[in-house]
């Protein structure tokens, strides 16, 4: 069986067992000029997701549900393999609604978890939580994943791209046989060295879980910027 890899960069909330036991849905917050989309190393493998935007609060939104038709057998035990910390956050508070939140993206549970990009920051929280660093991505690994092609689906049907049907294709890489995904949530800023970016950002995640008391502060020494953008914004694990 060949392997997948999925890499995921950006402030999501992440929510397993949701909405069944084996899937996880990642919670994009309303984030300003944040855009999210998915890619993969095969030809045409790229789509952008479109959502609900900052500009409509208070006014009737859509629901943005997205899922990944990924077939990965079976899965026995999920485990972490940590290089930054999560926040763990129960689910009491989260407003599960699509409609409020910028896009979801629906996809089975992996076989390992692991954190990456960790960042080092203070939480301020009226509780405790776990200590820095926290981690601004995660990583998910399929060790029994099909190889077959991949649909994408935008509320129960299948997502489009100019009219057509979105589908990724995959192949067989021989004895190295294993594949990359990509899933961004991003802004526009490369060059933020006060990290305001991040700081509303997860502002906003933390007000979409009901922990609207929350926030998070950045040493003034670490004036550098990740790879892509500079939301540096801790990602939470919902359960």
């Amino acid at each position: 069986m060949p392997t997948l890899l999925l890499t995921i960069q950006g402030p999501f909330a992440y929510v397993p067992n949701y909405p069944v036991f084996g899937l996880v849905t990642l919670m994009a917050p309303l984030c300003s000029q944040h855009k999210g989309g998915i890619s993969s190393i095969g030809s045409g493998c790229e789509f952008i997701f479109a959502g609900n935007g900052c500009n409509r609060r208070g006014i009737s939104r859509s629901e943005y549900e997205y899922s990944l038709g990924l077939k990965v057998g079976s899965i026995s035990n999920t485990s972490w393999k940590r290089q930054g910390n999560v926040l763990n956050i129960p689910p009491d508070g989260i407003k599960f609604d699509p409609s409020i939140w910028r896009f979801w993206v629906v996809l089975p549970l992996p076989d390992v978890l692991v954190t990456i990009n960790p960042v080092n920051a203070k939480i301020k929280a009226p509780t405790t939580v776990v200590d820095p660093p926290y981690s601004v991505g995660v990583r998910f690994v399929y060790k029994n994943w099909d190889g077959n092609d991949m649909p994408i689906y935008l509320n129960g049907k299948p997502a489009l791209n100019l009219g057509v049907p979105v589908v990724f294709h995959f192949g067989d890489l021989g004895e190295d046989d294993h594949w990359d995904m990509e899933i961004e949530y991003a802004g526009a800023l490369r060059d933020d060295p006060d990290h305001e970016d991040a700081v509303t950002c997860f502002e906003n995640l933390m007000k979409a879980v009901g922990r609207p008391d929350w926030s998070i502060e950045f040493p003034t020494s670490q004036a550098d910027a990740t790879r892509l953008n500079d939301c540096k914004a801790a990602i939470v694990w919902v359960e």
